[in-house]
């Protein structure tokens, strides 16, 4: 379940946008290592229970660029692997249209 963190704190934003960040690289590095003779099948049933997840993170007005960049390579990855003609206009598109803005860490 994904819940959003409410703080002003700069650390704790900061561990936040590292903790997705680091979420995202290891969904990308687990399906990448799925890849081949379908085993990457394996990840598709958790796909759908990620894009909450992605929403979360698409809607937190203090993730940094970083985030965004693991999370689109993630969306992409995703799309080339499942050839998901829904999931790619649908959460791509969404995350991509909506305006950001990043938190100022220095």
């Amino acid at each position: 379940m994904c819940r959003p963190v409410f703080s002003q704190d700069d650390e704790v934003i900061e561990h936040l946008n590292q903790l997705r960040e680091s979420l995202f690289s290891a969904f990308t590095g687990i399906l990448d290592g799925l890849q081949g003779d379908k085993e990457h099948m394996l990840f598709g049933e958790y796909v759908e229970k990620i894009i909450p997840f992605i929403q979360l993170t698409a809607s937190d007005q203090d993730r940094e660029e970083d985030v965004v960049r693991a999370a689109v390579g993630f969306i992409g990855f995703v799309s080339s692997s499942f050839c998901f003609v829904s999931f790619t206009p649908c959460v791509c598109f969404w995350c991509l249209i909506k305006p950001y803005t990043f938190h100022n860490s220095s």
